[in-house]
């Protein structure tokens, strides 16, 4: 009787843990719906409180993987300037429709093969939730640093496996966990200062929130 229980339950177990996963991207989609088109997490998560924060005044800063250009809004507001890399057309004329001060730029270029020499100096490199769909992050990072002066810094935000412990046990029966398809990686603490060590930066400070690693780093 034990072995059948046992048995059932295994079975259970794995419809359950996919139908969570399943609803996770039923929610989102639908609490983006209700909400008129916009994700309420913003509201909680408040994301570009923490890159305003952590930049200076009449600062450059290169937003890698700009988006609809909400980051990059917020950071023109204390920053001398605001270069946007974006992959997606569709974004990018999002984002300069609804750009709100003139001292923002929008390029459409994949971050990967992008030169940011033209760019000339800059103080900042922000990458918010980009790396994760990178592959090659650690060559990637060392592709945009090195044509970049020694003070400029990196604030990085990526999504951790260790959100929860039902991520890392879906992961460990090889069964999907991604918190989006198109992500290469799910950093646990480790592994993320692995990377930014491996590609030649300093951590100056991680932080945790709503299952999100929040790094300041400097060039070694």
């Amino acid at each position: 009787m034990d072995a059948l229980k046992t048995f059932v339950s295994k079975i259970l177990l794995k419809f359950f843990l996919r139908l969570y996963y399943e609803l996770y991207f039923l929610i989102d989609k639908m609490a983006v719906r209700v909400h008129g088109g916009k994700h309420p997490k913003k509201a909680f998560l408040k994301y570009e409180d923490w890159f305003l924060e952590n930049i200076h005044d009449n600062s450059v800063i290169v937003d890698i993987g700009s988006n609809n250009g909400f980051l990059a809004n917020h950071l023109a507001t204390k920053a001398s300037h605001v270069y946007g890399i974006e992959l997606s057309k569709t974004y990018v004329d999002i984002a300069n429709h609804n750009k709100a001060y003139d001292n923002i730029t929008y390029y459409l270029a994949d971050a990967t093969t992008f030169d940011y020499s033209q760019l000339g100096q800059v103080d900042y490199i922000t990458l918010s939730n980009v790396l994760e769909h990178i592959q090659d992050r650690v060559n990637f990072i060392k592709k945009i640093i090195v044509l970049k002066n020694p003070n400029t810094k990196l604030l990085i935000r990526v999504p951790t496996l260790e959100r929860d412990w039902i991520s890392p046990y879906l992961k460990s029966l090889k069964m999907p966990y991604f918190l989006d398809p198109t992500h290469y990686i799910e950093h646990t603490e480790d592994e993320i200062k692995a990377e930014v060590a491996a590609s030649g930066l300093r951590i100056e400070s991680l932080s945790t929130k709503y299952g999100e690693y929040y790094l300041v780093c400097s060039i070694k």
